[in-house]
């Protein structure tokens, strides 16, 4: 396949201009299916200054997964951030029902001294 750009070994790929830094071509041939970051990075090709060059379709694959991963993280911050919402919203309403309970024990005790008094 063609190649796609070559990045340090240890930097993080962010830039999404690489992928659509390749030529427009007429009907590109069928693909094999996509392979995981763990098989498209089995066989690198590492040069002397230290960047690894992998396929563009390899490239595209890993960019594709990088994605859909960014996607989960955000939709799982998302998820702890309700959650943590419900958690605030359920102790503000546990601390209102031992309120409660205590004005309840507080009339209840009331009363039965009243009832007490009212007896004799």
């Amino acid at each position: 396949g063609e190649a796609a750009p070559s990045l340090p070994s240890t930097a993080a790929a962010t830039d999404a201009s690489a992928a659509a830094a390749a030529p427009a071509s007429g009907p590109s041939p069928p693909r094999a299916p996509p392979r995981t970051a763990a098989e498209i990075l089995a066989n690198p090709t590492m040069s002397a200054n230290g960047t690894v060059s992998v396929s563009l379709d390899a490239w595209r694959t890993l960019r594709k997964e990088r994605a859909q991963r960014e996607r989960q993280i955000k939709s799982l911050q998302s998820q702890v951030e309700s959650a943590q919402e419900e958690l605030e919203q359920l102790a503000r309403v546990k601390a209102q029902l031992r309120e409660q309970r205590e004005l309840a024990l507080q009339y209840r005790r009331r009363g039965s001294e009243l009832f007490e008094t009212a007896k004799m």
